[in-house]
């Protein structure tokens, strides 16, 4: 059974690297045409030994995506857009995840309105495939797994309003933050969303974001001495020698984003820069504050070997101590053709405060990938 597992992987590998271009399986059908793509992407990881915390070194194959999307044109003013998840992540559960579903009208030339499940038009990375990143990794501040207050995929509707060319404004309302799979809500307001892009050259964009709704905190019980991070990203420690309860409420949350990225010299120089802010308020009393910004140089001195830096710093909780993250990314990609890329990552990876023994969340974990991204 392992065997045939590593087989279907092993197969769907091949195609990918095997499809001559985006979007080759084009067929047609009674309302129009269907597209066929998709990207896999699969790595090789290890996180150094930590002695002082007791942890083995980590090594592992791992195939961290494998998505297929369907595009449907359904003609001059609509076309639908399915994609999901094969065999990524814990493969114990269903063999297959919706990932995004969605509906777009063009009813004008410079409108047009997304609907359903898909991710919202907010920072620079958070709505990009896989295959546009630059580093294996997305940056830990729009990483729902390590980030606060990141919308994910959410269930909304967006519009989206082009003009001439070079700015685009895009007004959202979705569920929210308070399901882990965005699906559905669990209080009567919407998340909101405001964000535009303006485009100064072929290659160079600016973004400014605004991103704001009500989040719902369950009821969480710390013990004596016990520290826990709300799903706000608020630290709570338990100073007492009780139990302390943390009554569910609901905290409104605010974001901004602002994030510029570029490619010159015949696109041989690659910058991106964001910044990135959040609090959580209740009551009129802010509950949290986080920030994160990220500075990205990327270097081509030949058309098909890119060698890149990334420095990032996210604070989750601005009013509790060293619980900073700062990771340090250094790089190299290699294009093996139009529609695949050989990655290696080095992620110097620092954590303020104490040892993981001692309660803190610091860790010796450098992590090094090496990975092979394909898509079509």
């Amino acid at each position: 059974m392992k065997k045939n597992h590593y087989l279907r992987r092993g197969f769907l590998l091949g195609l990918a690297l095997l499809a001559p271009a985006a979007g080759w399986a084009e067929v047609s059908a009674g309302a129009g045409k269907v597209v066929l793509s998709g990207e896999l992407q699969w790595v090789y990881d290890q996180v150094q030994q930590d002695l002082k915390n007791r942890q083995a070194r980590v090594e592992s194959f791992d195939l961290l995506h494998a998505r297929l999307a369907v595009t449907g044109d359904l003609g001059r003013y609509a076309d639908v857009y399915l994609r999901g998840e094969i065999m990524a992540g814990d493969t114990s559960g269903p063999p297959y995840t919706l990932l995004d579903a969605r509906i777009n009208v063009k009813p004008l030339a410079f409108l047009s309105v997304s609907v359903g499940r898909f991710l919202p038009a907010w920072t620079l990375y958070a709505p990009a495939d896989v295959h546009d990143l630059d580093t294996i990794r997305f940056p830990i501040m729009v990483d729902p797994s390590l980030a606060s207050f990141n919308p994910g995929r959410q269930t909304g509707a967006q519009a989206n309003l082009h003009f001439g060319g070079n700015v685009d404004l895009h007004l959202g309302a979705f569920n929210g933050l308070d399901q882990p799979d965005n699906w559905s809500d669990n209080n009567e307001k919407k998340d909101l969303l405001l964000s535009a892009e303006v485009h100064l050259l072929e290659h160079t964009r600016l973004l400014a974001g605004y991103y704001n709704g009500d989040m719902h905190i369950a009821d969480y019980s710390v013990a004596p001495g016990q520290s826990i991070t709300l799903p706000s990203g608020q630290t709570v420690t338990n100073a007492t020698t009780q139990t302390l309860t943390v009554q569910g409420y609901n905290l409104h949350h605010e974001s901004y984003d602002f994030g510029a990225s570029g490619n010159f010299a015949g696109d041989r120089i690659r910058v991106r820069a964001e910044y990135l802010h959040h609090t959580g308020t209740r009551a009129g009393a802010t509950q949290v504050e986080s920030l994160g910004y990220l500075l990205h140089l990327g270097l081509k001195p030949v058309s098909r070997v890119e060698t890149l830096v990334r420095y990032e710093y996210y604070d989750p909780d601005t009013g509790a101590a060293n619980n900073e993250r700062i990771w340090t990314t250094a790089g190299l990609n290699l294009e093996l053709n139009d529609h695949s890329r050989l990655s290696l990552n080095y992620i110097f990876k620092k954590e303020t405060g104490n040892n993981i023994s001692q309660g803190g969340n610091k860790s010796h974990n450098d992590e090094f990938l090496a990975g092979i991204t394909a898509w079509w």
